[in-house]
């Protein structure tokens, strides 16, 4: 199912919340950034034919815990006469792992999601449109932008390495308690280890800096979904530095922001440690999907996620949950950081 008109807004809700270390609500001005962008999307709606009750507007980390969180959708609501969403932790991540699954024709191994706020841990095994995965999918608060802040406020090494201890910790719990099934261990062993699927933007960056970094030069095909590397690439760039040069280069070649690529080197930080803390990770692979590729991708706007449930891994096309047929246009807003 093709998509006929694509929008996004350039706002991090997660940057937008804070000012050096201090966090503060979203702002009014950001607010009505906002609204603008909703109004807009309402109108495109329209123009589309998109019935109200076949809109939905969802909201991620950023969302769920900015201190004016009801305020904000409230908000929303009013100026667009839809309700908002707010997907909880576990509802992100086993969103984000049915993207994955959009994108791949199998999947075997880990899961991860990376967003603004947060990034997402799961397991699942995924073959001929059946999947299974953890009934509770892990969320934590280490997503792309806030982990960017929090090490570029860091004070020292020393903060640095706590850090990275506190990260394995709650990554060491969080794989605890995804409970990996004994055949997908058993696979692991069989194969030298886990095969780990990334998705959203922070990762693709970083992915994209691999294609760069890549022996062959170009790199003939800068295609980033079904990219493979092996789980020991990411030790050689953990200290990259990425200097306006590289940065220029990234924005040149694969349209990398500077924004998203100001991120690489606490996405490095962050694939590092999970490949010091979790089982042997033999190899990475890159996905474009993310929960966007869930919705009926008629019409969307900012990014777009959906709440299907998990007996079934989506293909091509998502049945909209409030229409009987694939004809009626939907439109999905989601908000997220």
């Amino acid at each position: 199912m093709p998509t006929v008109f694509q929008d996004r807004a350039a706002i991090s809700l997660y940057d937008a919340q804070f000012s050096g270390t201090t966090k503060s609500p979203i702002s009014n001005e950001v607010i009505g950034q906002i609204l603008t962008s909703m109004r807009r999307f309402k109108s495109v709606c329209s123009d589309f034919g998109v019935p109200d009750q076949n809109v939905r507007v969802v909201a991620t980390e950023a969302t769920r815990e900015a201190q004016n969180s009801t305020e904000f959708r409230n908000r929303i609501t009013e100026a667009s006469g839809w309700d908002v969403e707010l997907l909880s932790k576990s509802e992100e991540a086993r969103i984000g792992a049915e993207g994955v699954a959009s994108s791949i024709g199998s999947v075997t191994g880990l899961v991860m999601d990376l967003g603004g706020g947060s990034t997402q841990l799961n397991w699942m095994r995924s073959e001929k449109g059946v999947c299974r995965m953890a009934e509770k999918p892990v969320s934590m608060p280490y997503g792309a932008a806030a982990l960017t802040k929090r090490i570029e406020t860091a004070i020292d090494g020393t903060a640095i390495g706590l850090l990275r201890d506190e990260m394995k910790g709650k990554i060491s719990e969080a794989f605890i308690s995804l409970q990996i099934p004994r055949d997908l261990q058993q696979d692991a062993e069989a194969e030298g280890g886990f095969t780990m699927y990334l998705s959203g933007g922070g990762f693709r960056g970083f992915g994209y800096l691999l294609l760069d970094q890549h022996d062959i030069k170009p790199y003939p095909l800068p295609i980033i979904n079904g990219f493979k590397a092996p789980g020991n690439a990411f030790s050689s760039l953990a200290d990259l530095h990425l200097d306006p040069e590289l940065s220029d280069r990234l924005d040149e070649k694969f349209r990398i922001s500077g924004r998203r690529a100001r991120q690489i080197p606490a996405v490095a930080f962050l694939i590092n440690t999970l490949i010091e803390t979790l089982p042997k990770i033999k190899t990475v692979i890159f996905c474009q999907g993310t929960f966007r590729s869930l919705f009926p991708p008629i019409i969307t706007s900012l990014t777009n996620k959906s709440r299907r449930r998990p007996r079934r891994c989506p293909l091509r096309k998502a049945p909209s949950r409030n229409s009987s047929s694939g004809s009626t246009p939907r439109g999905n807003s989601p908000l997220r950081s």
